[in-house]
């Protein structure tokens, strides 16, 4: 009897363990979404196995959400979560369209589709069911409602195949967060501050969120905290030095004052640390001052430094929420700026010796910080993004400059030596590393340029877009890109 009593136990304390890690991991953002790192996560574990996850932020009926945008073999998933308490409002997918083929036979029929999609969504009303084309192909799109969820589903009309999959939430069921207090705001700003005295509080809209903007004097600083209205958390703190009267920190050490390098290294002792992305030497209230801006973790400093004496005049504080800090570039990792330039020149096929650089600097793309590279050849003019902090290459330019004095062979319209428009979609696709099979044009054209006949040619692969110019008499590359299909 004794043992049974035990082993009941066992068993009911298994399930308070397994119960209390299923509600950690549903409550893992109560108090709201504010960075894409939290997305991302969230979506991994939403489709377990997909790759190139990317994030976003957006409004949807006048809610803040984050949408992330997945891959998954054939399929390409979107998943929206409300910001105010990381709550999945709406969930698609769909098959690549390179791998939904026109098919043969007959229409299954809407009556036998119907079936089909009551067995994917059972106890669901339909709404709508109609036949549509698309391209050459037939589609079925069945609308159910169930619940507090509306779902749309797209079969094949030949094949039965579900395509496209979708539901969200209805409008009833997307009910806005209450605001916190402003009492709640004031101590929250406070606490940001150290301490002080709050003289002015403010409930207004940034980018259509509704914050707080508090106001505190603490010491000789003054601060700006702006303040999340729906979660409570800390978006903006701008800190400013109070002046007194009849003294002033531009008295001096000099003319000379300090040094850049010790510019940066008073603004990263006030900023905590992190990776220094701008300096500028300029004037603000007839003293010269440096403005250094910051990156370290998921925030961006903005630090007024006083150049005669190295004095911090304000610093500003601001969460990056649109760039997935898994992106943000380490201190320790930072991709050189002569690294970047190898990576660019190798990319091309050059050595760093072999080309003249027009620019190469370090600047912030999207949230994430990125290595401008421009150089050019005695025949082509190449453009770089380089990911600072991993030395990936996120876009690349190359276009072939025009050509004096005798001109270029390759650009004669002899219709002897002119290529295929087939070998010219091959030439691009094997340029970027694929077969004709694995890729799908959105555009394949003859065209002039410059007096010129080439091929232009555009295609998408894992959702990239890449575009090409080929010379149609010698079928070399003239111009080609890369960059994200949105």
């Amino acid at each position: 009897m004794k043992k049974k009593h035990f082993l009941v136990g066992v068993v009911f304390a298994l399930c308070l363990i397994f119960a209390g890690s299923s509600y950690t991991a549903d409550t893992a953002y109560a108090k709201g979404i504010t960075k894409a790192s939290q997305v991302k996560k969230l979506a991994k574990k939403q489709v377990k196995g997909a790759a190139s996850i990317r994030v976003k932020k957006d409004r949807e009926d006048g809610i803040l959400v984050y949408q992330a945008k997945l891959l998954k073999g054939k399929k390409q998933y979107e998943l929206v979560y409300r910001a105010s308490d990381g709550k999945l409002v709406s969930q698609s997918w769909e098959i690549s369209k390179a791998y939904v083929k026109k098919g043969n036979g007959k229409l299954i029929g809407l009556k036998k589709c119907k079936n089909l999609a009551k067995k994917q969504v059972p106890n669901g009303k339909i709404t709508s069911a109609v036949k549509k084309r698309s391209k050459g192909i037939d589609f079925y799109d069945i609308k159910i409602k169930k619940g507090s969820k509306k779902y749309e589903l797209k079969y094949h009309a030949r094949t039965g195949k579900l395509v496209e999959y979708e539901w969200e939430l209805t409008a009833a069921s997307q009910k806005k967060k209450n605001v916190i207090s402003e009492g709640q705001a004031k101590k929250a700003a406070l606490k940001a501050a150290g301490g002080g005295t709050v003289v002015k509080v403010k409930l207004t809209s940034d980018d259509g969120v509704k914050v707080y903007e508090v106001d505190v004097i603490s010491g000789n600083f003054e601060y700006e905290i702006t303040i999340h209205a729906e979660t409570g958390d800390i978006l903006e703190i701008e800190k400013e030095r109070i002046h007194p009267s009849g003294s002033g920190d531009g008295g001096g050490s000099g003319p000379s004052g300090i040094t850049q390098a010790q510019a940066e290294e008073a603004a990263l002792k006030a900023a905590g640390g992190g990776t220094v992305i701008k300096v500028k030497l300029d004037t603000d209230d007839g003293q010269k001052v440096y403005e250094v801006d910051i990156l370290n973790g998921d925030y961006e400093y903005e630090v007024e430094v006083l150049a005669s004496t190295g004095a911090i005049l304000k610093t500003k504080k601001k969460a990056v929420t649109d760039a997935d800090p898994g992106n943000q570039p380490d201190p320790g990792q930072q991709v050189s700026l002569a690294k970047a330039k190898e990576i660019a020149a190798a990319d091309a096929g050059l050595a760093v010796a072999d080309v003249t650089f027009t620019e190469a600097k370090l600047d912030r793309e999207d949230g994430v910080l990125v290595y401008e590279i421009a150089f050019y050849t005695a025949t082509y003019e190449y453009e770089y993004e380089i990911n600072a902090s991993t030395g990936g290459i996120c876009s690349r330019e190359q276009k072939k400059l025009k050509q004096t004095g005798n001109g270029d062979p390759g650009s004669t319209d002899n219709p002897d030596y002119a290529i295929s428009l087939e070998e010219a979609k091959s030439i691009a696709a094997s340029h970027a590393g694929f077969s004709l099979s694995e890729v799908r044009f959105k555009e394949a054209k003859q065209d002039w340029e410059d007096g010129q006949l080439v091929y232009e040619i555009t295609f998408i692969k894992d959702s990239m877009e890449y575009e090409y110019e080929i010379d149609a008499a010698s079928g070399s590359i003239l111009d080609f890109s890369q960059e994200w299909d949105d």
